[in-house]
């Protein structure tokens, strides 16, 4: 958009450059592609507030498919609504939001893979922000999951015999288990975890 601007204003018709028609098609494909490429800015802006808002709730699975599905709706809504410029928008923000909830409705199983995985059958046990263990599956949810502070992981995979800085913490942006590098929350490990949570 701050690249359009000064365009109309170098020509003389910033007042209503916004307001009409490009005078050319190369010039209207270009406002359409910096509209949708603004609102998938605005759309992962959106779903970031969206992960800390919900962020310690119960909606698990269910919530990451709701959101999603409300997304797509809203995007063929708007799909039938709006024209030109403000459809790109919104049609990015929607479909930036949708790609990321429907990622996310992968992370509860992903992150209960990957913990049974490197447990190899030891004790084991998740704890998220100011050391609260994990009781419920709904709990590990992308948007459902709690996001902590600024010194606390999102979760932390605890297991048996490992020192408590060997814990490894949950990356959501690359969906799996790193070292905790000395930051991490505790928890109690349990054998079954998995079983004692569903």
């Amino acid at each position: 958009m701050g690249i359009r601007l000064i365009i109309v204003a170098v020509r003389g018709d910033l007042l209503d450059g916004f307001n009409r028609h490009s005078a050319s098609e190369p010039m209207r494909l270009f406002d359409i592609t910096i509209s949708a490429f603004a609102g998938t800015v605005l759309g992962i802006f959106f779903t970031f507030i969206l992960m800390v808002l919900l962020g310690g709730t119960n909606g698990g699975i269910w919530l990451d498919i709701f959101i999603a599905a409300a997304v797509t709706a809203s995007g063929v809504v708007a799909h039938i609504v709006l024209k030109g410029r403000s459809k790109a928008f919104v049609l990015g923000a929607c479909i930036a939001v949708a790609i990321m909830s429907t990622f996310g409705t992968f992370q509860m199983s992903n992150i209960l893979t990957h913990a049974e995985v490197l447990a190899a059958g030891r004790k084991w046990c998740l704890a998220t922000a100011d050391d609260v263990t994990i009781t419920s599956v709904d709990q590990l949810g992308y948007f459902s999951l709690n996001k902590g502070g600024q010194h606390s992981p999102h979760l932390t995979l605890n297991i048996e015999g490992l020192e408590l800085h060997e814990a490894l913490n949950w990356s959501i942006r690359r969906q799996k288990f790193d070292p905790s590098y000395f930051a991490f929350n505790r928890c109690e490990p349990l054998k079954y975890f998995a079983e004692n949570i569903r």
